[in-house]
């Protein structure tokens, strides 16, 4: 799945924008799943921290579904799930249809 994500990635242009960021930040300030939430942008690409308040695998899944329904593009997207001891990553990537789009680490803990 890597590999793939990988190849998806050098067909896109990343893109990671102010609007979207102020988006991310204001719907995670609102959210009570989470106790912390941090959102840092490097090489073109978000990194979004959360710290759940209460957190689990389930959990952790569920919260990553509903993210990324609200900040991906309907035209396409594609992730995959990272295990890291007592935290979940996520690497999501999404597009629209005229191949510009955004990658995302989406960690929760």
């Amino acid at each position: 799945m890597f590999r793939i994500l990988n190849e998806y990635l050098s067909h896109i242009k990343l893109e990671a924008g102010d609007e979207m960021y102020r988006e991310m930040k204001l719907w995670l300030e609102h959210d009570e799943t989470y106790t912390k939430a941090v959102i840092t942008v490097s090489f073109n690409r978000y990194i979004v921290d959360l710290k759940m308040a209460e957190y689990s695998v389930e959990g952790a899944e569920k919260a990553f579904q509903i993210f990324a329904d609200r900040f991906t593009f309907p035209y396409s997207r594609m992730s995959v799930r990272y295990n890291e001891g007592k935290r979940i990553r996520y690497r999501l990537a999404t597009c629209k249809e005229d191949k510009t789009g955004v990658c995302m680490d989406v960690i929760f803990s």
